[in-house]
């Protein structure tokens, strides 16, 4: 299960697991489990190929925006391929690594709803073992250790092995792999050396990033070429240009041979799953393996069949959704929050419909940190998550740390979910009322729904809580809705009520209806546009530089990566800083044209610099504002600034004159805008304090918004607060405040400040920079920095400071703020909160008499 199996046009895995595993690893050694084939590999690997053992990167790609989800081994080396990797760093240094890497592959499962993963040869998650040669072309070595580990250490007949390499492509301009080719003869006879097209032996990250062709290994699984494949080598170049001289990877993709007889859910890990599955469903009947005849019609399968195939979905799926939410990610309403919401909901509705499945009877009432009402049922999906975690906890130890997180948050998606399948009768209901006998369900007569079944929030501004207002923080005007022409009321049953199509088409048959499905079908592929056009993130109409533009700046014209330390230098109290000398090295426009001169008439461009001390926007705090200057009189005024891989880049307008690559330039930050900024930012690490101390209990940080107006911090924490723990809150960050306290900031490596006992981080968090707030009372000499915590990280008393991860701009010391007042508290579903609050004299606004009156 260690990753994909390809066999007749399916995609899967399968395992080198059960009798079939015993027979081919004897007498050497016999792999009863999935984990003791991944860790076969990458013992292999570290031990006879000096390889670095690298852990799994999360799931989710906080650092990529490019992803939804991390889909492939390689991602998390994307930086080192692509030079923007910072030296001195612990993946600067890799030369060969070793991993079994998470994957949610999401290219054939973005659609959760078409009947995907019906098949026992398909499922979403993934874990890619590989190995990667990171420095140079050793593509003999490469070949040569699969070799070794396929035929010696898995005993995999060497005769049952067939080898593909790419064909190349004239009209792309890609040469034939010929390389791998003549390699392959070496161990192969001709025959079973096959070549491939760009489809089947071409690897890309996406539309742009790493690829290059790759050979890979099948097994004969009965004979006659009916192929599993094993194994992928490939040799990966940037972005479609030639293979450079380094850049090479290889990646193994190394599974075990099954029975003829086995499918991919015939391994431990699933069998597992499948008795978990029973064990919450009272009466179902063991998994048999069942699979109709007719794969691409799962309406025709017997009804055994489709119990098999819910077995198989609702195990993917508590997979994913545990893999994926234990990383960071959670169901909501847009992004991949969406993805995951309709991954729960197809897994929900087929042990619903399919096995059965029925809520439990309310528990007794629940401790008070649990999502959980005395009276609401409690439904099945959650309690899988247990299983999945004792299944992979061992190779992946962020499993075991907060499982119990897991399954509030499951459970709370089945619960609005069922309430949501109610709404969804009630609504189609509705619609059928409005149609003649014999009428067509469409769009022409839609109505507008006022509900909103998927919405959780819930807001709370106790009115005895001192200084804490029910007003909600300034808001901009809502945009007026554009015409438009009504969707099919199909589509908008499924999309806005989450309501299955298959259960609106059986109503309206009952009901004696027809349902225009062409118009369904049109409105699911514009909307599989729009999310696959989404899942870039990219800052439509804006400056956007992609892997090919930063390679560009780093390879050919020889830009260096931006010093951006000079941010951190300024005087946060009185708001004021010095112009900062600088060369101006690249000027790129929004439709990725480097200019060698621009001015007014360029319109919108992005300039970098060599060094800056603007602040880049990132971890929830604004970017900074301000002015580009020349001595020749030119102006730039900088409205935005992004960084992309290793480049700051500073998006805006020339004012006056004219701007060119290799002048010297004065950088000018609006501090005064920045100081509020700051202020704000350094009081959520405060607040973030404040609120360990009042749950007493760690809740982890969700996201937070700083900008000159407010601060928006969101945690982890399944209800609301109550009014004693908000002023708590409040009074814990007023305290701190109030005692002037020095704020110490350090840059330190991530392996030491990941060390320090106490600190904290979003998840996935990857900045190098540590920042400790005290928030202690005492003498100042009592006061620990970042360094004698770095020095001793083992020390208890840590745990009584702030120490978070940041990259941002602070504060010098605590009582800049001036006074913090808490005004809203309200929840975001999934088991998170949000609080907004205001500093400064905003505060004191907020808090005079006359407001609170």
């Amino acid at each position: 299960m260690i990753n994909g199996l390809r066999s007749n046009g399916s995609s899967g895995a399968a395992s080198l697991v059960g009798p079939a595993a015993d027979a081919l690893a004897a007498p050497r050694r016999a792999f009863r489990t999935t984990a003791e084939v991944r860790s076969a590999f990458i013992d292999f690997f570290a031990d006879k190929a000096a390889h670095s053992r690298w852990p799994s990167s999360p799931v989710v790609p906080h650092d990529d925006p490019t992803l939804l989800f991390i889909n492939a081994g390689m991602n998390q080396f994307k930086p080192l391929f692509l030079g923007q990797c910072k030296e001195g760093t612990a993946m600067s240094k890799l030369k060969r690594a070793a991993n079994s890497q998470k994957c949610i592959r999401l290219r054939r499962t973005i659609d959760v709803a078409s009947g995907i993963l019906d098949t026992p040869l398909s499922y979403m998650t993934t874990l890619t073992t590989r190995q990667l040669e990171l420095r140079r072309l050793l593509q003999e070595e490469a070949i040569a250790w699969a070799w070794q580990l396929l035929t010696e250490v898995y005993r995999i007949p060497p005769e049952r092995l067939y080898v593909t390499y790419f064909e190349g492509n004239e009209a792309l301009g890609v040469p034939a792999d010929t390389e791998a080719r003549d390699i392959w003869a070496k161990y192969v006879p001709p025959e079973r050396i096959l070549a491939g097209n760009m489809k089947d032996n071409f690897w890309e990250m996406g539309d742009t990033g790493p690829c290059g062709p790759c050979s890979e290994i099948h097994y004969d699984r009965i004979g006659g070429r009916d192929a599993s494949h094993l194994v992928n080598d490939g040799c990966v170049g940037r972005n479609g240009e030639p293979i450079p001289a380094k850049g090479a990877v290889v990646k193994g993709h190394t599974v075990g041979v099954p029975d003829p007889n086995m499918s991919n859910y015939d391994i431990d890990v699933f069998a597992a799953l499948f008795k978990a599955i029973q064990a919450v469903v009272p009466g179902l009947r063991e998994y048999a393996g069942k699979v109709g005849e007719d794969m691409e019609d799962a309406a025709k399968w017997t009804e055994d069949e489709r119990v098999d195939m819910a077995f198989r979905v609702v195990a993917d799926h508590i997979r994913t959704l545990t893999f994926a939410i234990t990383d960071g990610a959670q169901p909501s309403a847009e992004g991949r929050g969406y993805v995951l919401r309709r991954i729960l909901r197809r897994a929900v509705r087929y042990g619903g419909e399919i096995l059965k499945a029925r809520p439990s009877p309310p528990p007794p009432p629940p401790p008070p940190l649990l999502i959980q009402s005395s009276m609401t049922p409690v439904g099945f999906f959650h309690q899988l998550v247990d299983a999945v975690v004792e299944q992979f906890g061992d190779a992946f130890p962020e499993l075991r740390k907060d499982p119990e997180r897991v399954k509030a948050i499951l459970r709370e998606e089945e619960a609005t979910f069922s309430r949501t399948l109610k709404n969804g009768i009630r609504q189609l209901g509705k619609y059928c009322e409005k149609l003649p006998a014999g009428g067509t369900l469409s769009g022409e007569e839609a109505q507008s729904p006022h509900i909103s079944p998927t919405s959780t929030s819930t807001s709370t501004s106790p009115p005895h809580l001192p200084h804490i207002s029910p007003t909600s923080p300034p808001r901009l005007p809502p945009t007026p809705a554009l015409p438009h022409r009504p969707p099919s009321q199909a589509f908008k049953m499924y999309d806005t009520y989450g309501f299955p199509v298959d259960l609106t088409l059986l109503m309206c048959e009952e009901k004696g209806l027809t349902v225009d499905e062409a118009g369904y079908e049109a409105e699911m592929e514009r909307a599989k546009k729009r999310s696959q056009e989404g899942g870039s993130f990219s800052r439509g109409g804006s400056v956007v530089l992609e892997a090919e533009q930063t390679v560009a700046l780093a390879e050919r014209m020889g830009v260096p990566r931006t010093d951006d330390a000079p941010k951190w230098v300024w005087d946060s109290a009185a708001g004021a800083g010095q112009p900062h000398a600088s060369t101006l090295r690249a000027a790129i426009d929004p439709s990725k044209v480097f200019h060698e001169s621009v001015t007014a008439e360029t319109g919108l461009v992005g300039l970098i610099v060599e060094s800056t001390p603007f602040y880049a926007e990132a971890g929830g705090q604004v970017c900074d504002l301000g002015t580009l200057t020349t001595a020749a009189g030119a102006a730039f005024l900088v409205e935005d600034v992004q960084r992309f891989g290793a480049f700051v880049t500073h998006i805006g307008r020339v004012t006056a004159g004219e701007l060119k690559p290799g002048d010297a330039v004065q950088l000018c930050v609006d501090y005064g805008r920045r100081a509020p900024i700051a202020q704000n930012h350094t009081t959520t690490h405060m607040l973030n304090y404040a609120l360990r101390a009042a749950l007493e209990q760690d809740c982890d940080q969700r996201g937070s918004l700083c900008d000159a107006e407010k601060l928006r911090f969101d945690f982890a924490y399944p209800k609301p607060l109550t009014a004693e723990q908000l002023a708590a809150v409040q009074a814990q960050v007023n305290s701190q405040i109030g005692a002037d306290l020095e704020v110490h900031t350090s840059t330190v490596a991530l392996e030491q400040a990941m060390a320090i006992n106490g600190l904290r981080a979003v998840f996935g968090q990857q900045c190098r920079t540590a920042h400790g707030a005290d928030p202690a009372l005492g003498s100042i000499l009592r006061r620990p920095g970042v360094g004698q915590m770095v020095a001793a990280p083992d020390q208890g008393e840590w745990r009584g400071y702030s120490v978070e991860f940041c990259g941002g701009t602070h504060i010098a010391r605590s009582s800049e703020p001036q006074r913090f007042v808490l005004i809203s508290e309200e929840g975001l579903g999934g088991g998170n909160r949000r609080i907004v609050g205001l500093t400064g004299e905003r505060a004191a606004a907020e808090d005079s008499p006359a407001t609170r009156q």
